[in-house]
C-alpha cells in the first residue's frame, strides 16, 4: 500500500483546532497543530479534503502507485496568522489611544482584517484550509 504523509504547519490562529482528513470522502484521521501524520492508502487516484467545524478545503485529486510515499501540507487560509495578530494589535492600540488621548477612530483600521477573517468563515468556508503539494513530492491534478 502507498502512504500519504500530511504535514500541518504550526499556526497561531488555529492552534487549538484539529483538522479532520478525508480521502475519497472517508475520514482517515485527524491532525493537530504542527503535527505530521502518515496514513496508508491503496494505490490509484484519490481525492483529499480537510475539514474543521463547518469549514474545509477544496478537494484535490492525486494519484499514487505501489509503495510510493506522497506528502501534502495543510494550513489555514493565506495570511491567517498575520490577520489575527493585526486585529489584536489594533485593538490594543485603540484601547491605549482611547484611554490615554481620547482618540477612538483607530478601531476602524481593524475592519479590513475582520472582513478577511469573516469571508473565510462564511462565504469562503471551503477555502478556510489550504492543501498544498509538498514541492518534493506528489503531483496533483486540479
Amino acid at each position: 500500500m502507498a502512504t500519504i504523509v500530511i504535514k500541518r504547519k504550526r499556526e497561531l490562529v488555529s492552534w487549538l483546532q484539529i483538522f479532520r482528513i478525508y480521502i475519497d470522502g472517508n475520514k482517515i484521521g485527524s491532525i493537530s497543530n504542527g503535527q505530521t501524520e502518515e496514513f496508508e492508502i491503496p494505490e490509484g487516484n484519490h481525492t483529499i479534503k480537510a475539514k474543521v467545524y463547518w469549514c474545509g478545503s477544496n478537494k484535490i485529486t492525486f494519484s499514487v502507485a505501489g509503495d510510493q510515499e506522497q506528502t501534502v501540507i495543510v494550513s489555514t487560509f493565506k495570511f491567517a496568522d498575520l490577520t489575527i495578530v493585526m486585529e489584536f494589535a489594533i485593538l490594543i492600540l485603540h484601547s491605549f489611544l482611547k484611554n490615554s488621548y481620547g482618540i477612538s477612530y483607530i478601531i476602524w483600521l481593524a475592519i479590513p482584517f475582520f472582513l478577511w477573517t469573516l469571508y473565510y468563515s462564511t462565504f469562503g468556508y471551503n477555502k478556510y484550509i489550504r492543501i498544498e503539494e509538498d514541492p518534493n513530492s506528489l503531483t496533483f491534478k486540479n
